[in-house]
């Protein structure tokens, strides 16, 4: 019996690794296309009347967004998901282990749930900018890592969920095991 329960969690494990590899691929993914869309709306852009105009007006801003469509697309899609699921899994861990998950995330509507999304990567944004070569603008920085975290946030949750019991729920289940030996 004791070797079906560790089978058990092993094969958990290894669905929710599963889980987070293809997630993070998505991530990369969704980034990439995003990045090169935005690469190929720009240079159309920029060919009309207007989009000189608006580069001849607004010289800085041009600048910066030449400067983050002009990186590689693999490899800012790639570095800027990888940074970002480190940090939001170090976040979902600390709210799975205060218990935060519980009583503050998954009990709420979707609503609720996407407000906590973009308040982490609201706080994520300038430790993003120091680590990861985005733009310095706010706005774009925001644009460039929402993608990962919308995708990273409530995948770790249920990762964790799963796999990794609550500290509250083993004290419970310990102390009602001890009460009925």
């Amino acid at each position: 019996m004791r070797n079906d329960v560790i089978n058990s969690y092993f094969n958990i494990l290894g669905e929710e690794l599963a889980r987070i590899v293809v997630t993070f691929l998505a991530a990369v993914a969704i980034n990439a296309a995003l990045l090169f869309g935005a690469r190929i709306g720009w240079a159309l852009f920029t060919e009309t009347n207007t989009g000189n105009l608006f580069l001849q007006k607004n010289e800085n801003f041009g600048v910066q967004i030449h400067e983050l469509l002009a990186q590689p697309i693999f490899e800012f899609s790639l570095s800027v998901s990888q940074t970002v699921f480190e940090y939001v899994l170090f976040i979902a861990v600390v709210m799975h282990f205060l218990f935060i998950r519980n009583l503050l995330y998954e009990p709420f509507s979707i609503v609720v749930k996407g407000v906590w999304v973009l308040l982490i990567t609201f706080a994520l944004v300038p430790v993003i900018q120091k680590t990861v070569n985005v733009p310095q603008d706010y706005i774009f920085a925001y644009i460039a890592i929402l993608p990962s975290v919308l995708c990273s946030l409530p995948m770790f949750l249920v990762v964790l969920r799963n796999a990794v019991p609550d500290v509250v729920t083993m004290a419970v289940r310990s102390m009602e095991w001890l009460n009925n030996k």
